[in-house]
């Protein structure tokens, strides 16, 4: 009987014109930092009606947060955070971000270069890739 209901439903145009065609995406595992703060993703969430942004950073080996509220996404601001977080617990070897405005600045290039920090930037429209913090900021 289930062979007879898959058969007419896959030649019902109604039927076809209504289900929902799962598109599945070739699944990619990121590879799992060997340390803790070796491997950092960041991102921002808002901006709020008070024009402040949350900066969220998050540690992709024990997935533990860090929140931290942002008046302006500048790079000299975004810097700021980041070393006040990095004075109490030392650079990361890599920081993943998308591809944002103030993650796209000279400033912050020429500073994560100083500092030996490998910048990787994920794929534009595919917000998927920085995805530990994505689901973080829509808890």
């Amino acid at each position: 009987m289930n062979t007879d209901i898959e058969v007419y439903v896959k030649k019902c145009l109604e039927c076809q014109a209504n289900s929902r065609v799962p598109n599945p995406k070739p699944i990619k595992m990121s590879n799992l930092p060997e340390n803790v703060w070796d491997e950092l993703t960041m991102d921002f969430f808002g901006p709020f009606p008070s024009g402040e942004c949350l900066f969220v950073i998050e540690d992709l080996y024990s997935r533990y947060p860090f929140v931290d509220i942002i008046k302006t996404t500048t790079a000299s601001s975004l810097i700021s955070k980041l070393e006040r977080l990095f004075a109490i617990f030392g650079y990361p070897n890599k920081i993943r971000s998308d591809n944002g405005p103030p993650f796209q600045s000279e400033e912050l290039k020429l500073y994560f270069k100083n500092v030996d920090i490998k910048h990787i930037k994920i794929t534009p429209q595919y917000t998927q890739a920085n995805g530990f913090v994505e689901k973080f900021m829509h808890l």
